[in-house]
Order: C-alpha cells, then structure tokens, then sequence
C-alpha cells in the first residue's frame, strides 16, 4: 500500500482544564475527529540573595490531524513510503497542548498489539530521548496519551515522538487517515500557534491569546538566554509597544501588590514570595524560623484549605528550603494563566490555639509587580522585566479568552 507525502492540517478544539482541582471546559473550535484540551500560563522569577529567576507556566490546546488529499508522488516520481506487509502500525491519533503548570505537550497514540508484545522485549517510545512509561500511560478512550512539558522559553522548540522496536528499529506511524508519518514526528508549541492564527481570524480573543502566548515565549528566550532548536519569530511591534507602555506604575500592575500582616508575636516570619518556571507555575511563599524553634507547631490556611509541614493537601505543600537553614517554603502548584490575577488568601496559624499571626493575600501576578518595583531601574534585568510585562498581556488576554 503506497501512502502519500505527510503534510498538516490542524483540526482544532479548546478547552480549558482549570487547575487548583476546578475543571472548566470550553470549546472554540472543532472540527472532524479532533480532540479537546486545555489553556494556562504563569511566569516566575525569584529574587532572593540578588537572584532573579523566571518561571512561566503557559498553554493551549490543539488538536492536529494529518490530510492525505494533500500530498501525493513527488515529481521525480520516486515511490512514497509503505509500511511493512504484516505491520499493524501505531495511529498517532491526535496531538494537543494542554497547560498544567507548564505547557504540556501530548500525543494521542493507538497502539498495536504487535507492538504491545515486543514492548515485553523492549519496545520503546521515546519523546526527546526520554523512554516513556507504557504501562502506566493515561488512557483517553482506546488510545495512550504520552505528555512532554515545555517552560515558556522553550515553545520554539521541536519535541520528536519516536517509535521504536526491540532491536532498535522505527516502528510505523501513521496518522488518524492512515497516512505514513514514519517512526519520529516532530511538533513545537509554535506550530499550534501558527495553525490557531490561521482559523482564528474571526475570534479576536483567541487570536490575541495566541499572539501574547507567542510574544511571552519570544521574551522569556531572551531572560533566560535559551538557545532553541526551532526558529524564533521576530518580536511583533504592536506587543513590543504594549510592553513598553507598562511600568510599576501602571494602575493595573499597582493592583497587583500583595499584602501582607505579620504581628511578630511568633518566631516564624514571613519572608518573600516567588514564581516558580522550571518545574511548573508555582507560587512559593518563604518563611524564615527562628533557631530553636518547631516549624511543627504552625499550619498554613491557603483560602480554608490547610496544610502542615510534612503533610500536604492537594496542590499545596509546605517544604524545607534547600539553600537556607531556618527557613520553609510554602508551594501552591498549578495556577493557570486566567487565575494570575486571583489573589490567595493566606494565614498562618498556631496550632495550639488557633492564633492567626500573618496574613498574606497574594496572586502570581504579585510577582510581576514587585519584580517591576524591584528591578525596572536597573538595565542588566532589563530582559526579566519584560518578560514579566509580557506575561502580564498573556495574562489579560487569556482572562478575556476564558472569562470574558
């Protein structure tokens, strides 16, 4: 059986999976045999002990199918690929984006029960070298998903999918029309960004979700000197103009500050807060300990919700800091791009009697105001800066996209 050339056609659908353990979904585009999945971002930057640190967390969702009328023989008229006479090949069904504290990545495979009993003997799927765990994929109906997490600077990025057999060879791929891909499929998030431009003509919101999306990356690859192994479109004017305009002064940024109350009755103190990038869009609220004093006796009340050292609650935990003695972290996980502007309500109690001693209302967007009053005066964290600013218009744009 001859198959022709691969060539994309994006089949999109949009929804949003909230985090902090609310699920909204929300459709804005399907069309045939798509899929549906999500959109968030954060950014975060630390700025303890004269270190500056960014850590967005962004996303969309899409969903890509491959269309077989597009391509046929070349003109050299050289035969196109076949896949093996016997082979059952793997149907890369579906690839989307979803935002989990960072922009995730997944492919939607059905895998064959050829494949299957060579995995026994050392079948392999690989996502940008990293073996991935068969047996414990997430199923979506009959097919496995198989997720790739991407910091904001690295949406330029390709991310290979590859298919391999126990003896090392490629295992086939095709797409939901049965088109051979091969064994390694390459996608970065800005592909999606390119195809959602194309069919998002006539929603203004999502275009704009899109292109600020696109921008945040664009920026965050300067603050954090990324080299990418895909092409970094130039800065668009218009967003460059926006970033520009805003300063610690804007009164939507001055909206942003926290807010904080500590009546120093106890020995634990408050000591700063920061966005997390790396290992997603956290939130992390520092405390400071006084020697000889139990971080035991205290619990942390995030919005009615309580969480202790040692013992966490959902998407909060409380750790032990790994570069100073004496102090403690607090972690909300997973804020979304819509919720950088929803304050958390935070207060720290003693557990014997119930004392509430600081009180902390705080969102992620706190970050990028005390980034901005912080560092916008001093030209070497002019890239952070920005950064944060472009993070703020995605911000915006994914709140008017989700909640408007």
């Amino acid at each position: 059986m001859l198959y022709n050339h691969l060539r994309k056609a994006v089949c999109v659908s949009l929804s949003l999976a909230m985090m902090c353990g609310v699920f909204t979904g929300f459709t804005a585009y399907e069309e045939e045999g798509t899929a549906i999945d999500d959109i968030t971002v954060v950014e975060e930057t630390e700025e303890s002990d004269g270190e500056v640190a960014i850590v967005p967390e962004e996303v969309v969702t899409d969903e890509v199918s491959i269309d077989p009328a597009l391509g046929t023989d070349d003109d050299e008229g050289d035969e196109l690929p076949i896949v093996p006479e016997g082979d059952t090949p793997i149907t890369l069904s579906a690839h989307t984006i979803a935002t989990e504290g960072l922009i995730v990545l997944n492919f939607k495979l059905i895998l064959p029960d050829e494949f299957m009993a060579d995995v026994a003997n050392g079948a392999k799927i690989l996502i940008n070298g990293v073996e991935q765990d068969i047996a414990n994929a997430p199923h979506d109906g009959a097919r496995l998903v198989f997720s790739y997490a991407v910091p904001a600077a690295e949406i330029f990025d390709t991310v290979a999918l590859e298919t391999l057999r126990s003896n090392g060879e490629g295992y086939p791929m095709v797409d939901k029309n049965g088109v051979l891909i091969g064994s390694t499929f390459d996608y970065s998030v800005q592909e999606y960004i390119d195809y959602a431009r194309t069919v998002a003509s006539g929603n203004q919101k999502l275009m704009d979700l899109v292109n600020y999306l696109s921008e945040y990356g664009n920026y965050a690859v300067d603050a954090f000197h990324h080299e990418t192994t895909g092409p970094v479109p130039a800065k668009d004017e218009d967003i460059a103009a926006e970033i520009d305009a805003i300063t610690k002064n804007t009164p939507e940024i001055v909206d942003l500050a926290p807010v904080v109350s500590d009546d120093g009755s106890q020995p634990l103190a408050y000591d700063v807060s920061t966005l997390e990038l790396q290992s997603g869009t956290n939130i992390n609220h520092y405390f400071t300990i006084a020697s000889g004093a139990d971080i035991n006796n205290y619990k942390f009340v995030v919005d009615g919700k309580e969480v202790s050292y040692g013992s966490p609650n959902g998407n909060l935990s409380v750790i032990k800091d790994s570069k100073k003695a004496n102090r403690y972290v607090l972690i909300i996980s997973g804020i979304p791009a819509p919720e950088i502007g929803t304050r958390n309500s935070i207060k720290v109690v003693v557990k014997s009697t119930g004392t509430e001693f600081i009180d902390l209302s705080y969102c992620a967007g706190s970050y990028i105001y005390t980034t901005l009053n912080k560092y916008s005066e001093m030209p070497q964290y002019d890239a952070v800066c920005k950064t944060v600013k472009a993070l703020y218009l995605y911000y915006v744009a994914a709140d008017a996209y989700f909640n408007g």
